[in-house]
């Protein structure tokens, strides 16, 4: 893990550099206001500070494949969305070799005025391994998912990519289109309710093209009826290599709820309820979750003034 993100979890040991930060005027006040005096009565000052922070956060996560082949952050998140004014996150993406590797998320519950929980979500997009990550907030634990649990889907019977970019982008719109996922409800509410996932039209993600035959995708987000959150995430990709049989598709979760993947009405890919135990040692999932912070707000708001600070500074 990078310095800058291990200061996010453990800033609990900042206590000095709160005085400081709190006499400085950096504290959001408690009426509302933040150190300029201006007010936030509908949020968005927050939120565009939330979504700075986890910018700096993703410029921050120290991640690279086992192979030592570096990664590049793209640096504009794939998706920003809030749940009103309790939920807040940004989703981003690394790359190597112009091919799509990690997806991950970084999100805050400001459910409680007085307490924030930053949570860490990643995904592997790739069929190699990583270097195992680990993480101080969770002892002994490490993040090494097996490429055999990342592996694509095969559709077979669909026409060979069309040499024309934009007939191919909307031949695969066309078979996301296809697809459909159901969602179900959180067990702990003794109910076994599903909601189904609606899909958004423009995809968030575009592979790009680096002029060498390689791998061709675009990946789409299904979110709740009501909201923008991505819980399920789906990759259709096209290898131009192969003469038949050159989709495919990568199904990724970012939600811990079971899930269903169906295509023309058949499952074609499930996931159970995620659950990472009561005391995990090593992960092997491509997903995963994590809580990297839950302290005061107040707590909370110094330690991310102070990493925008840093990540703003000129050189």
């Amino acid at each position: 893990m990078s310095s800058l993100l291990r200061q996010a979890i453990f800033c609990f040991v900042w206590l000095p550099l709160l005085l400081f930060l709190e006499t400085s005027g950096f504290l959001l006040a408690q009426d509302g206001t933040d150190s300029s005096g201006i007010r936030d009565e509908d949020g968005t000052v927050e939120a565009a500070k939330l979504f700075q922070y986890f910018g700096c956060l993703a410029k921050n996560l120290d991640v690279r494949l086992a192979s030592g082949e570096p990664l590049r952050l793209d640096e504009k998140p794939l998706q920003k969305w809030t749940i009103g004014s309790e939920w807040h996150g940004s989703h981003y993406i690394w790359t190597c070799k112009n091919r799509p590797v990690l997806i991950g998320c970084f999100l805050v519950d400001s459910m409680r005025a007085d307490r924030r929980q930053l949570y860490l979500e990643l995904h592997s997009l790739v069929d190699e391994r990583f270097s195992p990550m680990e993480f101080p907030a969770l002892k002994n634990f490490q993040w090494d998912p097996l490429p055999k649990k990342t592996s694509t889907l095969l559709i077979e019977g669909l026409a060979q990519a069309n040499q024309n970019e934009r007939l191919r982008r909307i031949q695969m719109r066309q078979i996301a289109e296809t697809f459909s996922v159901t969602m179900y409800e959180d067990p702990k509410y003794g109910s076994d309710r599903t909601e189904q996932l609606r899909m958004l039209a423009t995809p968030v993600y575009r592979y790009p093209d680096g002029g060498d035959g390689g791998l061709q995708g675009a990946i789409y987000a299904f979110v709740k009826t009501n909201g923008t959150d991505p819980d399920f995430l789906l990759a259709i990709e096209n290898d131009p290599k192969l003469k038949e049989n050159g989709w495919r598709v990568r199904p990724i979760r970012y939600t811990s709820r079971r899930l269903e993947l169906h295509r023309l009405k058949s499952v074609v890919w499930e996931v159970p309820e995620f659950d990472m135990g009561s005391s995990p040692v090593k992960l092997t999932d491509p997903y995963m979750i994590i809580t990297l912070l839950e302290t005061e707000t107040s707590v909370f708001n110094a330690v991310r003034e102070q990493m925008i600070q840093s990540g703003t500074k000129k050189d």
